[in-house]
């Protein structure tokens, strides 16, 4: 029997019930659904349904839609990408956030975005064909791409940003049937996809900053670094904030401090807050007794007052640095550390605060507008004891019951 059509039928159960699936002759390995119920008169003909003359024109109109758009160029495709005024994808993904509650994207998630685009996918992809994007050739890119600012090579973070940003306009270039397949999803994040920063356990941290400072200083080769570390697991500082740590901020009666300022990791110079943007520009943390003590410790040593006090060949310390040694100290200690690395300190104090303090006290603290659920990883048995302040509340139920 001659084909009558470049495609066939194919039936598949949905939970709307059955509907046909269209599948192509130049791409079997993708059926598209047409949304059409099966008509239950239907003979099986799998190459035109028995009365459904608009399945059959639905594969045409779709089959129309891709050869005309199959050398749309990256460029003609994204221009606008992430302008909430002019691309379906980002009122529909504005559209989908308000109908099911949750909160819009932040102040800086489309901006950033739409940076990426400008200064680093519409330069290298702009006239480029999105049918002949891949794989391959994202990878190679994005492997020797430079920071446009500092022309020297983009670090991880800043590569899968890059990534995921192209990830979303090729999965609407997917969706709108542009190309057969998303080739972007199919790089590897240069991060470690999925990797969370998980926190220490409250044994290893007692490990890692014992009472005995003797001890200690075995343990990170020297009470500079003790200290700097013990910034960031007791008062949840972001490394580069704990790198431009002063005597000076030290408020000793109030036991505490007034963060106003980090150390920028790729140039080493010293500016504000990494949430200056969102408004945050300073941030309370409160001292422990142990880290005034080691405070004054290094005090009597006669660091100066107004000077960083932890640094590395006479200059702030870098992330990468402070990194490698964490590990070894760690190693020292006898703590495996895996994947985790110093910023896990950070994730520690935060769920660990989270279980003995208001959120929005721990908010403050950590710099935050609002609750960050990827720092918080407390888990149901923490939750339990929380409440159990609520159990006579829960028997003057019952007894009120009865």
């Amino acid at each position: 029997m001659k084909r009558p059509h470049p495609f066939r039928f194919e039936k598949r159960q949905s939970k709307r019930g059955p509907v046909y699936y269209v599948i192509y002759d130049f791409d079997p390995a993708h059926p598209k659904s047409t949304g059409v119920l099966v008509n239950v008169n239907d003979k099986n003909d799998k190459w035109a349904p028995a009365g459904y003359d608009d399945v059959v024109a639905w594969a045409y109109a779709s089959l129309e839609k891709i050869q005309i758009h199959s050398d749309i160029s990256f460029g003609e495709f994204a221009r606008d990408f992430f302008d909430p005024e002019k691309c379906t994808w980002t009122r529909r993904q504005l559209i989908r956030l308000r109908r099911s509650g949750r909160k819009p994207f932040g102040a800086d998630y489309l901006p950033a975005h739409n940076a990426r685009l400008k200064n680093y996918l519409l330069p290298r992809w702009r006239a480029v064909p999105l049918n002949m994007i891949t794989v391959k050739g994202i990878d190679e890119w994005l492997v020797e791409l430079d920071s446009i600012k500092y022309g020297i090579p983009l670090a991880p973070a800043s590569l899968d940003k890059i990534l995921v940003a192209m990830r979303k306009i090729m999965e609407e270039a997917e969706y709108q049937g542009y190309i057969k397949e998303n080739a972007a999803a199919k790089v590897k994040l240069f991060g470690g996809e999925g990797k969370s920063r998980l926190p220490f356990t409250m044994q290893e941290i007692r490990i890692l900053f014992p009472e005995d400072v003797d001890k200690a200083v075995r343990h990170w080769q020297s009470l500079s670094w003790y200290a700097y570390f013990l910034l960031q697991w007791t008062c949840g500082l972001r490394p580069g904030e704990a790198g431009a740590f002063m005597l000076s901020d030290w408020i000793k009666e109030h036991h505490g401090a007034v963060i106003r300022r980090s150390i920028e990791n790729r140039t080493l110079n010293i500016k504000g807050l990494k949430t200056d943007k969102k408004g945050i520009t300073v941030k309370p943390v409160v001292f422990s007794d142990k880290l005034e003590s080691v405070l004054t410790l290094l005090e009597y040593q006669e660091h100066a007052q107004n000077q960083l006090l932890f640094t590395v060949n006479g200059g702030p310390i870098k992330a990468e640095t402070a990194n490698k040694h964490f590990k070894a100290s760690a190693k020292r200690a006898g703590i495996e550390t895996g994947e985790r690395t110093q910023y896990c300190l950070r994730h520690t104090f935060y769920t660990e605060a989270l279980k003995r303090m208001p959120e929005k006290e721990v908010e403050k603290m950590a710099g935050h507008k609002a609750l960050r659920k990827e720092y918080d990883h407390r888990k149901g048995i923490d939750f339990l004891k929380a409440a159990q302040p609520l159990r006579g509340i829960i028997n003057d139920l019952n007894k009120e019951e009865s």
